[in-house]
C-alpha cells in the first residue's frame, strides 16, 4: 500500500505559519480560511494572491522550514512508517518560487527523517500517482479538488478538514492502512 501525505495543512501549520509572517492573529486567519470553500487566507489578509505568494517567496525556504507540525500528523506519520506493507511518501505541491522544494525538504528532514529522508514527491499533479489498476495507493490532502482529481484517476482518499478536528479523518487512515498491512 502507498499512502500520501500532504505536507502543508495536513502535516504541518501552513496557515500558522502564514499569520507569523503577515503578524496577524492565527485563529482569526483559520475562520477566515474555514469560511472559504477554495481557502481565504489571502482574503483573511487583505491581499491578491499576487501580493501574497510574493511576501511568501520572499520569505524564502525558512518559512517552509519553519512551519509548526501537527502532532496528531507526526504520530500517524510514525506509525504508518512502522508498517511492514505501507510505504508512505510526503506529496506536497511547491509554490512557484524556486527555494519552495529546498524549504519543504528542510522540514521533512527535520521532522520525519533526518538528512537522509527521501521519500517524498514534490509535484502539483498528485492525481498522476493515482492508478486504477493499483487501488492500495491512498492520498490524505486538505483540498477538495485536489482529491478529487485523485480519486477520478483512480486512487483512493481522505480529505483533512482545513480546521478543527481532525482525528476522525486520520481514523480513516490508519483504519485504511491497518487493512492493507494485514492482507
Amino acid at each position: 500500500m502507498i499512502a500520501l501525505i500532504d505536507m502543508d495543512g495536513v502535516l504541518c501549520d501552513f496557515v500558522g505559519g502564514v499569520a507569523r509572517l503577515f503578524d496577524v492573529d492565527a485563529d482569526a486567519l483559520r475562520e477566515a480560511d474555514a469560511a472559504s470553500p477554495k481557502g481565504g487566507v489571502e482574503q483573511g489578509l487583505g491581499v491578491s494572491a499576487t501580493q501574497f505568494w510574493k511576501r511568501l517567496d520572499g520569505a524564502g525556504p525558512g518559512f517552509w522550514a519553519d512551519l509548526e507540525p501537527f502532532a496528531d500528523a507526526l504520530e500517524v506519520w510514525r506509525e504508518l512508517v512502522a508498517m511492514e506493507h505501507v510505504h508512505a511518501y510526503v506529496c506536497s505541491t511547491p509554490s512557484k518560487c524556486v527555494t519552495s522544494p529546498a524549504g519543504k525538504l528542510a522540514w521533512m528532514q527535520k521532522h520525519l527523517g533526518g538528512r537522509d529522508f527521501q521519500d517524498y514527491f514534490l509535484t502539483k499533479h498528485k492525481h498522476h500517482l493515482a492508478h486504477a489498476s493499483r487501488p492500495s495507493c491512498l492520498l490524505v490532502d486538505d483540498s477538495p479538488p485536489t482529491c478529487s482529481a485523485f480519486a477520478f484517476a483512480g486512487g483512493e482518499t481522505v480529505l483533512m478538514p482545513r480546521h478543527g478536528e481532525r482525528s476522525e479523518a486520520w481514523g480513516r487512515v490508519l483504519s485504511w492502512a491497518r487493512f492493507w498491512n494485514a492482507r
